[in-house]
């Protein structure tokens, strides 16, 4: 088996000592095989791939290949069995692109093997082949994501050979369905400010007593599996001051995501917060990579976050105890997201409201997300 597809015209073996070898290649161009008589027991053969053997555009091997093994004193007559397949038949909830595996009881044929397997349901499914080192694993893995829901029918038939040419006894049928998708809008389980000061609603920013203004909303998700996408919608009224600035500086409503505890108390204004970069650029800098720009506007505004760093966000909620997390709401500097900016000590009041129980348009939290 080549790590490309070879060209035709070059794909070619050796057998020795000699046993009536002709090589051929499969549709793929990358797997080579060789189908002969019953071969002498007892002998040491050895298979010599030549360098002269290219791939589509002339690069050829680096240098041959080589590899030598040893038949046994009796023929082999026993035929192969299946020993364990995945997904599990009649399994939920698998992947869209998951791959099909089976184990045989001895290694196999590539070739014949792979011309026993058939996906039943969805017709027009293509996959790729893959096997383990010691010739008895196939995977087959669809080179096209399965619908969400999909019931998946795939069989195994008596083509299926080992190496001395025993088939499998009879055709041997599974079955799996792929998880589901859906889409719902969540409504928070409790919100609010916890910083001293706070007036009713959720506010951000300072007041007139250099106060700290913090704001959460408190989610629980679905049993998902996975969310694929995810929106957050909150409209900001009611600001009062310069609350964008800090003489200096011009300030965001920053947004993270934080673990959850009832109630709403002091851990969560001090909560690390979930990150969204790479596993370098948390361990490196954490909180670098964690806050995520709301809003930038001191006046009444609309805003909508559903950017891929805050999937990832949500995705990290999953992992949360009973799928429970807040959103917390801070203003930062746009010039150093890493560390949060509280009050700019002017004695005048810098903020926004997000939310109170009287307004007409609360935030909205979507998300649409795989089940079994």
């Amino acid at each position: 088996m080549f790590s490309e597809p070879v060209r035709p015209s070059t794909a070619t073996l050796f057998l020795s000592p000699d046993a009536g070898c002709a090589p051929t290649l499969d549709t793929s161009g990358t797997l080579l095989s060789c189908n002969n008589a019953p071969l002498a027991p007892l002998t040491n053969y050895v298979v010599t791939v030549p360098a002269s053997v290219t791939d589509a555009v002339g690069n050829p091997l680096a240098a041959p290949y080589t590899f030598e093994f040893r038949t046994s004193a009796v023929a082999d007559t026993t035929r192969p069995t299946i020993v364990s397949i995945s997904p599990m038949d009649g399994g939920v909830g698998a992947s869209t692109m998951e791959p099909m595996v089976v184990t045989f009881s001895e290694p196999m044929d590539p070739a014949a093997t792979q011309s026993a397997f058939a996906i039943s349901m969805p017709t027009g499914v293509t996959v790729s082949y893959s096997w383990s080192v010691d010739g008895t694993t196939m995977t087959a893995t669809p080179s096209a994501p399965f619908a969400y829901g999909q019931a998946v029918r795939w069989q195994i038939n008596t083509l299926a050979a080992d190496l001395a040419g025993n088939r499998l006894l009879t055709l041997q049928s599974f079955g799996f369905q792929v998880r589901r998708s859906t889409t719902t809008t969540l409504t928070p389980i409790t919100w609010g400010g916890t910083d001293v000061g706070v007036p009713t609603g959720m506010w951000v920013g300072d007041n007139a007593a250099n106060q700290t203004y913090v704001a959460f909303l408190v989610y629980t998700l679905p049993a998902a599996l996975e969310v694929l996408s995810a929106s957050f919608t909150a409209t900001q009224s009611t600001p009062a001051g310069v609350p964008f600035s800090d003489g200096m500086n011009p300030l965001v409503i920053g947004l993270e995501g934080i673990p959850y505890s009832a109630p709403l108390d002091s851990s969560e204004v001090t909560a690390t917060p979930f990150c969204f970069g790479t596993v370098l650029q948390c361990s490196a800098a954490l909180g670098c990579n964690s806050s995520l720009a709301f809003s930038s506007s001191a006046t009444a505004f609309t805003n909508t976050l559903s950017s891929s760093s805050f999937v990832r966000v949500v995705n990290t909620g999953l992992g949360q105890p009973n799928r429970t997390f807040a959103f917390r709401f801070r203003r930062r500097s746009t010039t150093g997201l890493c560390s949060p900016f509280g009050s700019d000590n002017d004695n005048v009041g810098d903020y926004v409201r997000l939310f109170a129980p009287t307004d007409t348009q609360p935030p909205s939290f979507v998300v649409t997300y795989t089940y079994p």
